[in-house]
């Protein structure tokens, strides 16, 4: 690149760009032409040989071609941490971040990572040194719950089903937006353009519609099932929310689960101390990975000064009390175990019991397996069986049981009047 009005400059850059086989481009000091902006484009270019002083091309004009280009459409690009910095396909390195963003706003025009396709901005940050963090910014909002509803609900259900959830995680999020949220469960699910025209029906159906209690946006939280009976909210939470309340949900198709967990976990009849821990088996791998969350409350709060336990058995479990959701209130596990000692070996026998709300057990075992607190629990001689319905909280609204709701013929706002009782359905 030179200016086209240095002659000398141009003498110069022309002999350079035919000895390296490469293109001239001529610009002005303080901008770029378009014509020239094009080629740049259409090749991707990224790298440029300037000829001539600041007087010829400015500072600005420089820095904005080395910071700001094209990446080629269609071609795969690899970003990787060397050094402490990221690094583009050795193209170009950065602090510790990039942004990439579309020419234009479009459907058309996307970028996938790890298989996912996304729209708009993505600004990727190093993150605690070893990891690249990609966030998904500037994403219309309506756009941002046609990623979301279709990976919360299955576009094939009933439209009205459909649009009660758009509903839901429209006023869920709206007072999120222009921050950062998680993309997984622990907010809601975002899958970037993963469209369907169902789904994208069902936004555009209720565009700007939320639900309100008071004249403020409601917390309007859902679950997948609520296995026959919604949960009060101070009964999860620590505060009452007037419009999320224990009733019977006569629609929810109360699903069924259960859940086995062994007595015993070590084989104690044959444990030699004197072996590497290496060597003691659990009675499952899944059995191990569940109890997890055991092992780490009792460091907590039972053995704040050991490295390590080993659940050797559960000697007991059960629930006691009834919520006003017909859940479980509290559970007990008596367990047995060992402590690692200063040695390096588990030679300390203890046993301990563990009364928490079943909710708190829920998430200790892991709440995949252990899909909700509307349970009950069997032994025999070798296992505790924990049969369950439904999957999640239960607070708010039923996602099986909005999809029985509309396929009996309610509309959306029948479903969310039902669910969230007291509020008025009304635009942002």
């Amino acid at each position: 690149m030179t200016n086209g009005t240095k002659y000398a400059d141009v003498l110069v850059g022309a002999s350079l760009a035919a000895k390296k086989n490469s293109q001239i481009l001529f610009i002005k000091q303080d901008s770029v032409p378009a014509a020239a902006k094009s080629i740049t484009k259409e090749k991707a270019t990224y790298a440029y040989d300037f000829i001539g002083s600041t007087s010829s091309i400015s500072a600005e004009v420089e820095n904005s071609l080395a910071d700001e280009f094209y990446l080629a459409g269609g071609r795969k690009y690899t970003l990787k941490i060397n050094n402490g910095k990221l690094n583009l396909e050795n193209i170009k390195t950065y602090s510790n971040s990039l942004r990439i963003k579309p020419e234009k706003y479009s459907t058309s025009n996307r970028i996938s990572l790890n298989g996912n396709q996304y729209l708009g901005t993505v600004n990727f940050s190093i993150e605690s040194t070893k990891y690249i963090r990609p966030v998904n910014e500037n994403i219309p909002f309506e756009d941002y719950l046609k990623g979301v509803i279709p990976n919360e609900m299955p576009a094939s259900w009933s439209l009205e089903a459909l649009k009660a959830q758009t509903v839901a995680a429209r006023t869920y999020s709206i007072t999120k937006t222009g921050t950062t949220v998680p993309d997984t469960t622990a907010f809601q699910v975002y899958g970037g353009y993963s469209w369907n025209s169902n789904t994208n029906k069902a936004v555009e159906q209720t565009k700007g519609k939320v639900l309100k209690y008071n004249g403020s946006l409601i917390t309007a939280t859902y679950s997948s099932s609520n296995g026959g009976y919604t949960e009060a909210s101070n009964e999860v939470w620590s505060s009452s929310v007037p419009y999320l309340i224990a009733k019977k949900d006569s629609k929810d198709p109360q699903i069924g689960w259960t859940l086995t967990l062994s007595k015993q976990q070590l084989d104690t009849n044959s444990l030699d101390l004197n072996k590497p821990s290496s060597w003691w088996s659990s009675a499952t791998e899944t059995d191990a990975a569940r109890l997890s969350g055991v092992k780490n409350w009792i460091l907590k709060n039972k053995e704040t000064g050991a490295s390590s336990v080993k659940i050797a058995s559960i000697e007991d479990l059960s629930f006691s009390g009834t919520t006003q959701g017909q859940r479980a209130k509290t559970a007990s596990m008596k367990v047995k175990y060992f402590v690692k000692s200063s040695t390096g070996s588990y030679n300390l026998s203890k046993i301990t019991t563990i009364t928490v709300p079943t909710t708190q057990l829920r998430t200790m075992i892991g709440a995949t397996g252990f899909k909700s607190t509307y349970v009950t629990v069997k032994k025999d001689n070798s296992k505790y069986t924990i049969s369950g319905k439904g999957y999640g909280h239960g607070i708010g609204m039923s996602q099986y049981g909005a999809k029985a709701r509309a396929e009996a013929g309610d509309s959306y706002s029948s479903i969310l009047k039902f669910y969230y009782p007291g509020t008025t359905l009304t635009s942002y």
